[in-house]
């Protein structure tokens, strides 16, 4: 047996549940909400990120703080140390 051979016939039994597992929760997803599959919905980093900044934003205003955008050049400062 191969690498190729020997990795299909060990993680095969692993991919089959994980693709299971993502098809009974967009099942479960489509049932509880009542709504289509919608497949841009999946994996969509900008509806993601949209709705981590509107939790993000709503938990400060509880706690009394207020978020406001830092500019290009003030964050690329802080990543580029």
């Amino acid at each position: 047996m191969n690498r190729v051979e020997l990795h299909a016939a060990l993680f095969t039994g692993a991919a089959v549940t994980a693709t299971a597992h993502k098809c009974a929760r967009i099942l479960w997803a489509m049932e509880k909400r009542r709504r289509p599959y919608h497949p841009l919905r999946l994996g969509n980093p900008e509806l993601a990120r949209a709705r981590k900044q509107c939790y993000s934003r709503h938990e400060a205003e509880q706690l009394g703080f207020a978020l406001t955008p830092v500019s290009k050049e003030v964050s690329s400062a802080f990543i580029a140390k």
